[in-house]
């Protein structure tokens, strides 16, 4: 489930492992699957520290560096997961028109059940993006 909420004071993000509060000048990141999600935040922290420059004096304010930092780390993270998908559903679509084998249909469900997954995933935060940006009045606040 992915989502966005615009408030007064606040814009509430859950996109993918990210969930946060991100004010006008500061960012509440929430945990709730701590052991899960270490290495997602070890590699987000720095970068998002990095984009939303924290000594900057940029002109675009600290909300939207925020947000786009959530935004590239939630983009970038189903990249990785679809480039690490790909070479594996090639090899096994390759197999496929040599050799039908029961094997080769099992590793294909289960292929496909990934992929349905990853599809539903990519669908909740472009869903989520749509529906933002659809909403007149959280783009007025």
């Amino acid at each position: 489930f992915s989502g966005i909420a615009s408030r007064r004071d606040c814009v509430i993000l859950h996109l993918e492992h990210i969930k946060a509060i991100v004010m006008k000048d500061r960012i509440f990141l929430f945990d709730h699957e701590r052991d899960a999600r270490v290495k997602a935040f070890s590699r987000f922290l720095p970068s998002l520290v990095h984009d939303i420059g924290l000594t900057s004096s940029g002109k675009i304010s600290f909300e939207f560096r925020a947000i786009e930092a959530v935004l590239i780390e939630v983009t970038e993270s189903l990249d990785s997961m679809l480039k690490e998908m790909t070479p594996r559903l090639l090899e096994l679509l390759s197999e496929l028109t040599r050799v039908q084998s029961a094997e080769n249909l099992s590793a294909l469900v289960s292929a496909t059940d990934s992929l349905s997954t990853f599809d539903a995933r990519v669908n909740s935060l472009r869903n989520a993006l749509t529906e933002l940006l659809n909403n007149d009045e959280d783009l007025a606040e």
